[in-house]
């Protein structure tokens, strides 16, 4: 139900419409005046927190600059009424960033002090509110700036000397004392406790006279010693000034002098170097004028090869008669550099002036620079490089390896020999009789084949002198048996030191190990071989025959062949197939002859390739006796591999029985031992005794394998005891005690069983 028309509605609304708005104007009306009567009026606040900075005017910039907190400045905080003045501001202001009168930039007394604005501008000392000037109050500052909060800056600046006594002179500086008062009383009036006025002014005049005298006196010293700090600090200032002005001249004038000299030398340099480079050409120019034209190919003529450091490989056909003066010229003519030079064989031989090309054409020569001309004729007998007497051949193994390779003499050098057919056992039985001098070292060795060389090389024994031998692990002294039995290992594990050898088991050949020959073990092994020839007769028996001939310099090496090496090997199937990059590399020249290319390069890879290692070895044994490497013919077989043959007949004949006096008890039965003795030996040169020989005899009762072709330094001695013990030998003294009770089964088991002298 209800009204729905429209009309209605609006009838309705017109109706209504002026008694709401006579309700809502009466309701106001009472809420103004209820709101009237009940406002508070608030009381202003009366303290307010403001900031205050500090800047100081810097004479040198010419403006005020903030003063950092690390020295005394920064922003700050006080709490201020709103009635507080400028003074009063400026005075806290004071007091917080000059504590006691004095901060860090200086004395308050020496300051004129201002209070900024915000802005950091003077602050005035009156304010407009409300259109009126007043004078300046915190609140009515606030008020006319429309801020909440305020921020000051104390503005300070130094007084200048004349500034301050200015000052102090001007009569504002401080106040008169007051004017003296009218009195209306008479003397009599005054009590005795009175003071007259006239005479309380006085004082209080004096007083003040007295107290800024003083002051001003003070500040004056204060400022006057101030002034002479500051110009004694200038004028030090000016002098460092002065001094650092004069050092840089100084040092512009020797930087000046520097580089003068510095393009003087570079112009002499340049100088010279056109000099040397002319002096050159001029020699260049001077050997092509002598160089002869090529000869016709159908003439006799050898082709030489030459490898320059700086043009690579060069070749040119000369008659087989020239001379290598031909060769030198043309070499030269080649190029300026080097001034001086000199021709090198592959094998280390210097190839003089005036000897004849025809032997050189099949290797290529080595091109070297040296510091003077070589003489174009002979002078006296001739030193091959590397050769001459005064030349120590031993230092070879300091040098690069690659240099050494090269020293190996060729092998129509011989050194002087004795006589071929000269007996070497008489020599090696004197050698048995000579002084050695006193033995005042010794050597340690170890009977494990894997240590043995290891242990040996570690010691630093003089093998030159004679030493000891102690085996490790046992007691026993040395007087000549673990000596012998040393060297008698020595040549046995030669074919251990796998490294340093290589090829068959019994025909080895160096493998010239650089640290081998570095450390210098190659001359160590080739004393050692001198001294098992000298004292046990027996050598390495293990090289190559073709090495040996190299080693004892003989006229008539024999061939190298049948070389076991996988490098080797493959070289020599490559050079079979025609490819020539292994002889090149060699430095041999390729010929139509390919057995004697497969021949040259054999030699080149067992010999000259090794020949720092194969003259470390003979001037090893040299050091040991030079008198002995003489002997080349008879040596031979201490180096080469033989078939070892220990003869009954040669070691009975070292023998000597001990039976005691005939007609003893124990006579017969000695010389009963003896032949079953005999017989025992027999045994084992027949083969008797499964697996043991006359050599193992030998080892274990004198630390020998064989009889030494000089014999023995005296007769084994036998000695025959009763028992049933084991038999005592002692390899020092070469003697034997067999116990004559179950001989033949307790020599057979003590030979079997022995742990030692070479029997492990």
């Amino acid at each position: 139900m209800g009204i729905r028309a429209r009309g209605d509605l609006l009838a309705l609304r017109a109706f209504c419409l002026p008694k709401m708005v006579e309700d809502n104007e009466e309701k106001l009306y009472q809420e103004v005046k209820r709101g009237q009567g009940s406002t508070k009026k608030t009381k202003s606040k009366r303290e307010r927190s403001i900031s205050i900075g500090w800047i100081h005017y810097d004479r040198k910039a010419g403006r005020y600059a903030g003063v950092r907190s690390k020295r005394g400045g920064g922003l700050r905080s006080a709490k201020m009424h709103d009635s507080s003045t400028r003074q009063d501001i400026l005075g806290e202001a004071e007091k917080i960033f000059f504590p006691k009168g004095k901060s860090q930039v200086g004395q308050l007394a020496l300051m004129i002090t201002l209070l900024g604005k915000f802005d950091e501008t003077p602050l005035p000392s009156t304010i407009e509110v409300d259109g009126k000037e007043v004078q300046f109050s915190l609140g009515g500052y606030l008020q006319e700036n429309r801020l909440t909060k305020a921020k000051f800056y104390l503005m300070t600046k130094s007084l200048s000397f004349l500034d301050k006594v200015n000052e102090l002179s001007s009569d504002d500086d401080f106040d008169l004392p007051p004017a003296p008062m009218n009195n209306s009383l008479s003397p009599k009036e005054t009590d005795e406790n009175t003071v007259p006025l006239q005479t309380l002014q006085q004082n209080n005049q004096d007083s003040l006279l007295i107290g800024s005298t003083q002051s001003r006196t003070q500040l004056q010293n204060e400022i006057e010693k101030a002034f002479k700090e500051s110009e004694y600090a200038d004028k030090r200032k000016a002098e460092v000034k002065k001094h650092q002005a004069e050092e840089n001249e100084r040092l512009a004038e020797e930087k000046k002098r520097q580089a003068d000299e510095n393009e003087r030398l570079a112009e002499e340099k340049k100088r010279q170097a056109e000099t040397r480079k002319q002096e050159q050409e001029n020699l260049r120019q001077s050997r092509l004028s002598r160089v002869k034209a090529e000869p016709n190919l159908s003439e006799d003529h050898t082709v030489i090869s030459v490898r320059h450091p700086k043009l690579g490989t060069r070749r040119r056909v000369f008659l087989d008669k020239d001379n290598f003066s031909c060769v030198y010229d043309w070499v030269g003519s080649l190029d300026i550099v080097p001034k001086y030079f000199q021709l090198i064989h592959p094998s280390g031989q210097l190839l003089q002036p005036w000897k004849t090309v025809s032997a050189f054409g099949k290797v290529v020569l080595n091109m070297e620079a040296c510091d003077n001309a070589l003489e174009l004729e002979p002078e006296g007998e001739v030193a091959l490089s590397g050769f001459s007497v005064q030349e120590d051949l031993f230092a070879y193994a300091d040098e690069e390896i690659a240099d050494i390779n090269q020293r190996l003499p060729v092998n129509d050098i011989e050194e002087e020999t004795i006589d071929c057919q000269c007996d070497i056992v008489e020599y090696l039985k004197k050698q048995q009789t000579t002084e050695h001098g006193d033995v005042n070292a010794t050597l340690v060795a170890h009977r494990r084949p894997k240590s043995f060389w290891n242990v040996f090389f570690k010691q630093n024994v003089d093998l030159k002198r004679p030493f000891r031998v102690i085996w490790a692990g046992e007691t026993s002294s040395d007087d000549g048996g673990p000596f012998r039995e040393f060297l008698l290992r020595c040549m046995e594990q030669f074919q251990l030191l796998n490294s340093y050898f290589f090829g068959e088991k019994y025909k080895l050949l160096f493998t010239a190990l650089t640290d081998a020959v570095i450390k210098k073990h190659y001359f160590v092994l080739g004393q050692l071989s001198a001294l098992s020839i000298l004292h046990i007769g027996r050598g390495p028996q293990c090289l190559h025959p073709g090495i040996v001939d190299r080693i004892l310099r003989s006229p008539n090496p024999v061939l190298l062949d049948d070389i076991q090496n996988g490098e080797y090997e493959a070289n020599v199937t490559s050079i079979k197939n025609g490819e020539t990059d292994s002889l090149l590399d060699a430095g041999i020249m390729p010929s139509k002859d390919r057995s004697k290319d497969l021949q040259d390069y054999c030699e080149y890879f067992c010999v000259i390739s090794k020949a720092a290692a194969i003259e470390q070895f003979r001037e090893g044994f040299r050091s040991i006796d030079g008198e002995l490497l003489k002997k080349n013919c008879c040596l031979r077989k201490f180096f080469i591999s033989e078939e070892i043959v220990v003869g009954l007949d040669s070691v009975r004949q070292v023998l000597q029985y001990h039976c005691g006096l005939e007609g003893s008890n124990i006579y017969e039965a000695k010389q009963d031992s003896i032949v079953e003795f005999e017989l025992f030996l027999v045994k084992l040169a027949s083969g008797g005794c499964k697996g043991l020989s006359l050599k193992d005899f030998l080892v274990f009762a004198m630390a020998l394998d064989r009889i030494p072709v000089f014999g023995l330094p005296k007769m084994f001695e036998v000695y025959f005891e009763e028992g049933k013990k084991m038999p005592i030998t002692s390899t020092c003294g070469l003697f034997i005690t067999i116990f004559m009770d179950n001989m033949s089964y307790n020599l057979e088991y003590a030979i079997r069983e022995c742990v030692g002298y070479g029997l492990v």
